[in-house]
């Protein structure tokens, strides 16, 4: 039970910063393309 929970805690921190990296690589194309 304890393994799972750190195992989860570890993967939705690895998605958080997944998902950081593409809106910070998305929101700069957006930010080329109007300015």
């Amino acid at each position: 039970m304890h393994v799972s929970m750190l195992r989860l805690g570890q993967l939705s921190q690895g998605i958080i910063r997944h998902n950081a990296q593409i809106s910070q690589s998305v929101g700069k194309k957006v930010f080329m393309t109007f300015f």
